[in-house]
């Protein structure tokens, strides 16, 4: 009776032995826990966090890169500044959609000439119609 209540004392303490080692084989878990003295000497600082007004414009330098597939390039009929941006970078265009409005005042002489050249262009035609007419009508006289 002794003997066996020593064997199984023995065993126990087998078991144990072995399980500690493969505990220090492995880590528990992921989690690292640091203490305040240790957060105090690294610097690593805690706070709340707090509700805050952003400003609806932020100003920043950078360049837009967009890949070689995706990329069109724009070009306006007339030089001047551009008045507003329709679409915003990233945005799908579509064939015919307005992207942005250009200001030059002198596109206000060349719709001008466009307008007086049109007129013209119309009159010559009522010209040419009428001299048609009358020269249909002479040979019968």
């Amino acid at each position: 009776m002794i003997l066996t209540v020593i064997v199984f004392f023995a065993a126990c303490k087998n078991d144990k032995t072995e399980k500690k080692e493969e505990k220090t084989d492995r880590p528990e878990s992921d989690i690292v826990e640091i203490n305040a003295a240790q957060m105090k000497a690294v610097g690593i600082e805690t706070d709340t966090l707090k509700l805050k007004d952003l400003t609806a414009t932020v100003k920043a330098n950078g360049i837009l890169t967009v890949p070689n597939q995706n990329k069109a390039l724009v070009t306006s009929v007339t030089n001047g500044v551009i008045k507003t941006l329709l679409v915003q970078p990233g945005k799908v265009v579509y064939k015919g959609q307005v992207i942005a409005t250009i200001i030059n005042p002198d596109v206000a002489q060349i719709q001008r000439e466009l307008q007086t050249t049109v007129a013209q262009i119309n009159l010559a035609e009522i010209e040419q119609t009428r001299q048609k007419e009358l020269t249909e009508v002479m040979p019968l006289l």
